[in-house]
């Protein structure tokens, strides 16, 4: 993964080319097996692609990023320990999507936002699932337990405990994902299901 500084009007880049990180040093990422027959290439060939950087607002700099894992393409997350864009850069071993075993044909992936201050209902169903917090900061409480959630937070319901969220931000939204089968997606033309 490389950057290099733009010229204000995109037409050139200006300055060198800096190398954040390289997939190989992800403990998650593999060489492609298509590499010879797709491009000709010999040896171990890892590839970065899709990077989303961003800034929690604890100044944890983190990005998200893509390449080949065990069973195809995935998405994984690194922090930066200094706080800046030039790393260095430590991979997180927990993949955050992936396919064939990761996620599943029986579940889906849904995403909602909540206001500064507000709250989630709270609710419990029979069904298990995850949540990710990707942006904002708050609470998450399950079972009367409480506990803080920012960007990057990963939360597991079990079935049938009851669970909310709330968003203790004045300003930014809490953005949640949630993991869940497909009993307990949204309908958005009947208005069954529910938060996560």
């Amino acid at each position: 993964m490389c950057m290099v500084e733009l010229e204000n009007d995109f037409s050139s880049t200006k300055g060198e080319i800096f190398t954040l990180f390289s997939a190989k040093d992800a403990g998650w990422a593999v060489p492609i097996p298509f590499a010879k027959a797709e491009f000709g290439m010999d040896g171990d060939v890892y590839f970065t692609d899709g990077p989303a950087v961003y800034r929690q607002q604890n100044g944890k700099l983190l990005i998200l990023w893509s390449s080949w894992g065990e069973k195809g393409y995935t998405v994984g997350q690194a922090v930066s320990d200094s706080g800046k864009i030039e790393g260095p850069w430590r991979h997180l071993e927990q993949i955050v999507f992936g396919p064939d075993g990761r996620f599943w044909d029986s579940h889906v992936m849904r995403s909602f936002l909540l206001d500064p201050f507000s709250v989630a209902p709270p609710n419990s169903h029979p069904w298990a699932h995850w949540a990710l917090c990707i942006g904002g900061e708050g609470k998450f409480v399950i079972d009367g337990t409480e506990y803080d959630i920012e960007s990057g937070s990963w939360m597991h319901v079990p079935g049938g405990l009851e669970h909310t969220f709330w968003n203790t931000s004045k300003t930014e939204k809490l953005h949640i994902l949630c993991i869940v089968p497909k009993e307990g997606d949204v309908n958005p033309l009947n208005g069954q299901g529910g938060f996560c």
